[in-house]
């Protein structure tokens, strides 16, 4: 028994097949999470711009905000949870220039952060709107609460 174990180990180290399709996993898992944060703003206009853009867009699904400095609040709704100091804070949808989008309460300064993983630029407006859309629907609970 203790031999079988032995040998399987032994097998998958010795397949080179085994080792490159790990290498190739790393490989690719390196390349998507580069790809997804590669396109972002490198300058506060430009993250300002992306903001403004994803006003416009939250206005084409019937959300009406605007942006309050390098955040955008999205409205309450009925079953957003409870979070921030106030308890009634809005979630809000930030850009930081290293890491890209994030999920923050609105107001609190130090306020918790969810870092979303996607290409941040306009392309990846939908994609973000839609999980913000989640989180703010409080499909997660209280993700800033972990």
């Amino acid at each position: 028994m203790h031999h079988r174990g032995q040998l399987g180990v032994n097998m998958a180290g010795a397949s080179p097949a085994g080792e490159w399709a790990e290498r190739l996993a790393v490989v690719a898992l390196e390349m998507t999470s580069r790809n997804a944060r590669e396109p972002r703003p490198s300058t506060p206009e430009q993250a300002i711009a992306l903001l403004d853009a994803v006003v416009r867009r939250l206005a084409e699904r019937g959300v009406s905000t605007r942006r309050d400095g390098l955040s955008v609040p999205l409205p309450r709704v009925e079953t957003t949870p409870d979070w921030g100091a106030s308890r009634l804070c809005p979630l809000a949808i930030t850009v930081d220039l290293e890491r890209g989008w994030l999920l923050v309460i609105d107001r609190p300064t130090g306020s918790p952060v969810v870092d979303v993983i996607g290409r941040c630029d306009e392309a990846g407006i939908d994609a973000l709107l839609d999980l913000a859309d989640i989180v703010n629907e409080g499909a997660y609970g209280n993700v800033f609460d972990r």
